[in-house]
């Protein structure tokens, strides 16, 4: 099933065309679109569902969903490519125990806009590194809307509750990622959510550098209320330690960060505040960093030296994982890294707004 809105034709013609040939049963709704999406589904032999008002995805999951009958339903975004043989591998996990199973998400090379594809892929390396840690001792942390497939029995009242359709955290609507809600809907209910890393998606990368900033500042809103609730509700203890770690890790990673530096700056000034610049020799300025080595100020270097340290398993890691144009990509992508903090830092200070920002 696919919602689509306002998408590329020329991407939604070939992610309708690479299901066409994968021989499966589809359904299209149109969130207040109409043409040409329905004569391309209708072409390549697909159901085409026409919701009159735009009322986002979750309501035109409710609205497709009505219409499934199959035992599983893959949720596919209208620029998401998918191959039978990664449909195959994800089906192949399915046991008793898992209520969903998603995709390894790949960024499709575009020469036109390879900057974002770059960035792109670089975040998208980085979540896969978590989720390969977390999804060895259980569940994923999120199995991407983009692509997923889960037991309709499961999830179809669900995604036609109040519940779902009209999110609310503390008795007021908030605005928060389906999948995130999915995922955890799935793994309440007492079953796994797996990652099959070795079955491939293909999605579009962003517009730019400034979609790019929306987009992440929209994932960070969401991972911090996901969070609040999560602890709220107690839900956060049946996803395992790691996950727990994670969550807490990331959610205040810029608070300490800050933290750390502010801590730094203010002890740098406390050790030079007595050097006289104007009279002090450049022996004294060696001396005296080595004279105040206090053992906060080792504990300070053992930071600083241990991060540096730690970072070099973790760059190995995505080098491995990058497909090509490793360094371009890295490069890149750590440039990115710095705007999603900075996006990361407005989201904590912001997370209780409810502007969608990319939708």
């Amino acid at each position: 099933m696919i919602p689509v809105y306002k998408e590329e034709i020329d991407i939604f013609e070939k992610v309708i065309r690479t299901l066409y040939d994968t021989r499966l049963e589809f359904i299209v709704v149109g969130d207040s679109v109409l043409e040409p999406y329905k004569s391309i589904t209708e072409r390549y032999g697909g159901k085409f569902i026409y919701m009159r008002e735009h009322k986002g995805k979750r309501y035109a999951l409710a609205e497709g969903v009505k219409y499934v009958r199959s035992p599983l339903v893959m949720f596919l975004d209208s620029d998401t490519i998918i191959y039978k043989d990664s449909i195959l591998k994800m089906l192949s996990v399915f046991d008793e125990s898992v209520g969903g199973v998603g995709p390894n998400i790949r960024i499709m090379y575009d020469e036109k806009n390879k900057y974002a594809y770059y960035y792109g892929e670089f975040f998208e390396r980085l979540s896969e590194i978590v989720n390969r840690a977390v999804n060895y001792f259980g569940s994923a942390i999120i199995l991407s809307g983009q692509c997923v497939i889960y037991r309709t029995e499961l999830v179809k009242p669900y995604i036609l509750s109040k519940e779902f359709l009209e999110p609310k955290m503390f008795g007021r609507p908030i605005k928060i990622s389906d999948d995130r809600d999915l995922t955890d809907f799935v793994i309440k209910k007492g079953y796994r959510a797996v990652k099959v890393f070795d079955a491939v998606a293909y999605t579009k990368p962003p517009r730019d550098i400034k979609m790019f900033t929306k987009q992440v500042t929209r994932w960070t809103r969401a991972n911090y209320l996901n969070f609040i609730r999560e602890i709220a509700d107690g839900s956060i203890s049946k996803r395992g330690s790691l996950y727990v770690f994670n969550m807490i890790y990331t959610n205040l990673l810029p608070l300490f960060t800050l933290l750390f530096l502010y801590m730094s700056f203010t002890r740098i000034l406390k050790i030079y505040s007595s050097i006289n610049v104007i009279t002090t020799k450049l022996l004294l300025l060696l001396y005296l960093p080595t004279r105040y080595h206090s053992d906060f100020f080792i504990f300070y270097l053992f930071l600083h030296y241990g991060g540096f340290i730690a970072i070099i398993p973790f760059v190995m890691t995505m080098i491995y994982l990058i497909p090509e144009d490793k360094l371009k990509t890295l490069i890149y992508g750590s440039i990115a890294l710095a705007v999603q903090y900075i996006a990361s830092l407005y989201a904590m200070i912001t997370f209780w707004w409810q502007d969608w920002l990319t939708r």
